[in-house]
């Protein structure tokens, strides 16, 4: 009677190892499976984050081309005057002479130098 119960157990051994087996075999495989996925999408997302960086620092040279020629084009309004062009008070063009022509030593202007409508 032994025997007959080492058989059943040996035959159910057997069949748990090769359940197990199977079972490993096909973790195995979903496992490389995910992996191509991951170094697929890791690849993806690398040459995304290229093409935004490029993309970024492409719109990022082109604001500053762009307020370069604005400046630019503010400076050559008037070149005659000694501020190049630069009129921050207002004075068409003129500079307050105790700060740009050595007229004095102060540094406070008068109000007249802040309004648009006195020249």
């Amino acid at each position: 009677m032994a025997r007959v119960n080492d058989c059943t157990f040996h035959r159910k051994s057997t069949f748990i190892t090769v359940q197990l087996e199977q079972r490993v075999a096909k973790n195995e495989e979903d496992f490389n499976e995910v992996s191509v996925t991951i170094r697929k999408e890791m690849a993806r997302f690398d040459c995304q984050k290229a093409r935004d960086f490029k993309s970024t620092v492409a719109s990022y040279l082109q604001c500053i081309l762009n307020y370069q020629q604005q400046v630019n084009t503010i400076s050559v309004v008037n070149t005659d005057s000694p501020c190049s062009g630069v009129d921050p008070y207002g004075t068409g063009g003129t500079c307050p002479p105790n700060i740009y022509e050595g007229g004095g030593t102060s540094m406070v202007m008068s109000p007249q130098y802040f309004r648009s409508d006195v020249v």
